[in-house]
């Protein structure tokens, strides 16, 4: 049983730091998704099929594959903060386990700053709880975990940010997971008020229509699968939250993943203070309380969801 919860916990720290799809498993493919709330007041665009950004016309995403492009061109050679997180809730709703990973990328992609969190009764039972800090210059990659009330220091050269237990970002502009949902899927589409008052586009799930996309984006064995998402007139998706329950052995349990692009083309990559530390042979050292990440992994505050006020909920939205 411990194995099996390593498993999945350390499916999840991967999934917190990438844009790919979610675990594996076994079981029938769910043949409906639940519908996610569409925002009061929303209303549907008078002419259905003019188009409000690449692919996405008021009936729905028309063309997933010309969505994805404008969301990774709108990012292209711009540097940019994402956030993203993957919750975990039991059977009853309570909180098991929360993986949180703010990632700073610079224009040309030499520079990455990657933080990293568990937290939770999951990952504690484990012994995966704790912070790791990645940051790659070049072909140099730094390293700084706490974990334990022991701080430890690595350098080393740059990976491809697959290797598990790395805190890499392997799919910087989330676009696997994009695809997959864009292509599993059928939206429905609204218009809502942006953070800079600007005009956006909600995307909401209706039904499945590729279940083979399904089983990538979420695992063979999801259910109650939903997935919504913000889009500007440009195409790039500021947000999105994916939502499915799974069975993890003998139980099961509801994942929640969210995912935000913020600070597009200002998002400076500082090299951290404890650089030094971890090129000059330092290789432990003692813990000190830290703050929490300085960053909410909520939606943009137009969008209702798992989380209110940039407070994670301890028990499962209904």
């Amino acid at each position: 049983m411990r194995t099996a919860l390593a498993v999945a916990l350390a499916c999840l720290l991967v999934l917190a730091g990438c844009g790919t799809g979610g675990p594996g498993g076994s079981g029938p493919v769910a043949s409906t998704v639940t519908p996610a709330p569409v925002p009061d007041g929303a209303t549907p665009t008078s002419d259905r099929s003019q188009r409000l950004a690449p692919g996405l016309t008021a009936e729905g995403v028309v063309a997933p594959t010309a969505l994805v492009g404008a969301h990774t061109a709108a990012l292209r050679g711009q540097s940019f903060t994402t956030l993203r997180g993957a919750v975990t809730y039991a059977e009853d709703g309570r909180f098991r386990s929360e993986v949180s990973t703010r990632g700073l990328v610079s224009a040309d992609r030499r520079q990455l700053l990657v933080d990293r969190r568990a937290t939770g009764p999951l990952v504690r039972q484990v012994g995966l709880a704790g912070r790791t800090e990645q940051y790659i210059a070049g072909t140099t990659t730094v390293r700084r975990e706490v974990r334990n009330d022991t701080v430890r220091y690595s350098s080393g050269p740059r990976d491809a940010g697959i290797v598990t237990g790395s805190v890499l970002l392997s799919d910087l502009t989330a676009g696997s997971t994009l695809a997959l949902a864009l292509h599993a899927m059928n939206f429905s589409v609204a218009p809502v008020e942006g953070e800079s008052k600007t005009t956006q586009y909600r995307l909401v799930s209706t039904e499945i229509t590729d279940p083979d996309a399904l089983v990538g984006l979420a695992g063979e064995n999801a259910r109650n699968v939903t997935f919504d998402a913000t889009a500007t007139p440009q195409g790039l998706v500021t947000w999105f939250r994916l939502s499915y329950t799974a069975d993890r052995g003998e139980s099961s349990v509801t994942v929640v993943r969210t995912v935000r692009f913020l600070e597009v083309g200002t998002t400076t990559v500082d090299r951290p203070s404890w650089y030094s530390n971890a090129t000059n042979g330092s290789p432990t050292a003692p813990a000190v309380r830290e703050p929490l990440l300085g960053v909410s992994l909520a939606p943009s505050p137009t969008v209702s969801g798992v989380y209110a006020s940039g407070v994670r909920s301890t028990t499962v939205p209904s």
